[in-house]
């Protein structure tokens, strides 16, 4: 039952993280000229990188501080949050799209060894999707989404 509701908890809110770029597409698209194939590569470009570096993340978070580690994914996150808004090219908003992706998978499984750590096991896997959810809308109403 619990494991039920963590995979709910977790596809729910990968759904929100890979499509909130909507709320953006159209500025996005009149900004850099772009069509909506170039505006589906764009978006992508964090979800790949946020995949292909779980595992990388995985291993660093074995090896090193996870507080090092988290201070370094948002510091690339914030850098590529940055970058993104103030970028003139497609190349250069596609590049920082997929820093904030890398960070985004460093923080997430930061999350989840610190979980792991501070609760217990039958209290973890309710608790994370929670918590990673609430921290990533950052306080935002629910009412509004």
């Amino acid at each position: 039952n619990t494991l039920n509701f963590f995979l709910k908890m977790e596809i729910f809110t990968f759904i929100l993280q890979t499509n909130i770029f909507g709320s953006i597409n159209m500025p996005v698209m009149r900004t850099f000229g772009l069509n909506a194939h170039m505006l589906g590569v764009l978006s992508s470009a964090y979800f790949y990188s946020n995949a292909g570096f779980l595992f990388i993340a995985g291993n660093l978070l074995d090896r090193f501080s996870t507080r090092r580690l988290i201070l370094c994914a948002m510091l690339a996150c914030t850098f590529g949050t940055i970058g993104f808004a103030i970028s003139n090219s497609f190349l250069e908003a596609f590049m920082f799209r997929f820093v904030v992706g890398i960070g985004g998978a460093f923080c997430f499984l930061s999350g989840v060894r610190l979980a792991s750590r501070w609760f217990t096991a039958y209290s973890a896997f309710p608790t994370l999707p929670m918590v990673t959810d609430g921290l990533w809308r950052d306080g935002d109403d629910p009412r509004d989404m």
